[in-house]
């Protein structure tokens, strides 16, 4: 058995040298910034989710209040590609875009003062239909108006991503019509 001196067991006692020691915080710092990427990129794609949802569900709210409002239409008092003015049996309402929301005005209020169904509006249309398929116009019998076609296009809180589209069709009820919507 050798014995060793002071000096030699220093020597073999001594550790890691200093390239050693960079070279692992330099694959340790790599590896972060992929996992970091990593992660910041899940949860782009967690928020991008949310975002579709939240908007979605208030797309959703907005139209079947918007069909709910127009299926009893018994007539219209104006009528335009962004608003409609009508009768139901339950009083006057107003419902159309007013900046970027789409609103609904009960009797004696103006739109700007009304309720808003849903904000974020890139745009926001009406169309009309006739029982024969054609376009219907205020100044046609309300027995012949059919159809309403909602558009409706949400922007996305992110402005890189655009828009979301929503569309429906309401069929009013108490118009007359003794034929009943087109198919």
């Amino acid at each position: 058995m050798k014995i060793l001196s002071r000096s030699e067991k220093v020597r073999r006692q001594s550790g890691f040298t200093l390239i050693e020691v960079i070279a692992v915080l330099v694959l340790v710092s790599i590896l972060a910034v992929i996992a970091g990427a990593g992660l910041i990129r899940g949860l782009e794609g967690y928020l991008f989710a949310k975002e579709n949802a939240v908007i979605s569900q208030k797309a959703q709210l907005a139209m079947a209040r918007i069909r709910l409002e127009m299926n009893g239409i018994m007539s219209v008092d104006s009528a335009g590609g962004t608003s409609i003015r009508f009768t139901t049996p339950s009083g006057n309402s107003t419902i159309g875009l007013d900046g970027n929301a789409v609103k609904l005005a009960g009797e004696g209020i103006k739109l700007t003062d009304g309720d808003i169904l849903i904000d974020g509006v890139n745009s926001f249309s009406l169309t009309y239909i006739s029982d024969t398929g054609g376009v219907w116009t205020p100044a046609d019998d309300i027995k012949e108006l059919s159809q309403i076609r909602i558009d409706l296009v949400v922007n996305h809180e992110t402005g890189t991503v655009g828009t979301i589209d929503f569309f429906t069709t309401v069929n009013p009820r108490n118009t007359g019509l003794s034929s009943g919507p087109i198919g």
